[in-house]
């Protein structure tokens, strides 16, 4: 998966860390972008994903909070 995305966060459960329904959703229309998940009453949960690629799947589920500047190395070489 880690050339599609890598998940990580509180993996164990989905804590609210802020309500999130007046948020502008951004598209996933580009690698390196970092997304907080949406649970399924519209709060954020404390797991994220950054995308290592284009992943218009998660437009609408997920918060787009930022980018990666650099380091992606460190994900790409693990294995």
């Amino acid at each position: 998966m880690k050339d599609l995305f890598v998940e990580t966060g509180d993996v164990e459960s989905s804590k609210i860390i802020f309500p999130s329904k007046s948020q502008q959703l951004l598209p996933h229309n580009r690698d390196g972008l970092v997304s907080l998940l949406l649970n399924d009453d519209g709060s954020i949960s404390t797991k994220f994903i950054i995308t290592m690629q284009p992943m218009r799947i998660f437009d609408n589920s997920h918060l787009v909070i930022g980018r990666d500047i650099e380091g992606r190395n460190l994900i790409t070489d693990l294995d």
